[in-house]
């Protein structure tokens, strides 16, 4: 059965006892009488023992120790469980990007991979060849950089709402879409997009099929 608990005033006379005060000291610095703080002692020997001063002390910094000891083990739990669940996720992540990666490999037909804030993740070969650009200058690159100017907007917009409610669909099957090739010339595509979920947020795969050069 535990002992009772100290009150706030049987703490602060531990306290300042342990700080090397006389009774005299912790009465003045209290604002009690030496009779009162004397009070307070029977109190807490009630509480923790019929011990001398000295052991009262020793055993409240004990007490004190043993605390925050308990508190540093506790952080320590916390920091380890936060460990482990970055480790997870990034194992997640590693899981995930190697899935991608063998997809885009292994695919005949060009294909992104656009995050929620509509920056490329990933790109194949075959997208390279259809845009003009080198695999490695999508990654980070932004996807309204393949569209015309002037559909920068719609497109933005199409996007939000798009990664707001992801479903596959596809885009520009008969006639296509304008994009741009890095040297500007314009060309028409056809999309298919669907998400996959990753441990760093939705994922849009574009498979992106060209049809041409573009043109009224």
């Amino acid at each position: 059965m535990s002992r009772p608990a100290l009150s706030e005033r049987e703490l602060q006379v531990l306290r300042l006892a342990s700080q090397g005060l006389t009774d005299q000291s912790i009465a003045g610095e209290l604002g009690l009488s030496l009779a009162t703080v004397g009070t307070y002692w029977g109190r807490v020997r009630i509480k923790m023992g019929p011990l001398s001063r000295t052991e009262l002390v020793a055993r409240y910094l004990q007490e004190e120790a043993d605390q925050a000891l308990e508190s540093l083990r506790e952080r320590n739990r916390e920091l380890a469980a936060k460990l482990a669940e970055r480790e997870r996720h990034e194992r997640d992540t590693r899981e995930t990007l190697a899935t991608l990666e063998a997809l885009l490999c292994g695919a005949p037909e060009a294909i992104l991979i656009v995050d929620a804030d509509g920056v490329v993740r990933m790109a194949n070969a075959q997208a390279g060849e259809l845009f003009g650009w080198a695999v490695e200058e999508f990654v980070g690159a932004r996807v309204g950089s393949l569209i015309p100017a002037p559909l920068h907007e719609a497109h933005r917009q199409h996007r939000l709402r798009y990664m707001a409610d992801p479903h596959r669909m596809a885009m520009g099957e008969h006639n296509g879409v304008p994009a741009l090739r890095k040297d500007g010339s314009e060309i028409r595509v056809s999309a298919t997009l669907n998400v996959v979920h990753s441990p760093t947020g939705p994922l849009a795969v574009c498979v992106v099929r060209g049809l041409g050069t573009g043109g009224a």
